[in-house]
């Protein structure tokens, strides 16, 4: 019962954190594509929404991966210090993705591409 528990915490737990950080990218790296692309605005919001969505793709992809229905857990505390290493690495992946994917807007920034 606890692994079941905990990957359904964490898949809401997780989902969460992946649509507010997109929505986070999305608006703020319009900013930078805007700046990038000044006279095509079109190509602003196809290359905004390809990037949003290869950053969901990712994350969803890995919140999937990362769900493990085979481990038991018969205590609590084993099923807590297993939620939060879960979160810590989708966390990390988090990061890892969104500063990606802000160095990205940036270098295009750069480059006008």
């Amino acid at each position: 019962m606890h692994t079941v528990t905990v990957a359904l915490a964490y898949s809401l737990f997780a989902g969460g954190l992946v649509l507010a950080t997109g929505w986070e990218l999305s608006r703020h790296g319009s900013v930078l594509l805007r700046s990038a692309f000044p006279s095509d605005p079109e190509k602003v919001a196809a290359m905004r929404s390809l990037l949003l969505f290869a950053f969901y793709l990712f994350n969803v992809g890995w919140i999937c991966v990362s769900l493990d229905l085979t481990s038991i857990n018969y205590s609590l505390a084993a099923t807590a210090e297993e939620f939060a290493d879960r979160v810590g690495i989708m966390l990390m992946v988090l990061a890892l993705t969104h500063f990606s994917c802000a160095l990205l807007y940036s270098r295009m920034r750069r480059r006008g591409c």
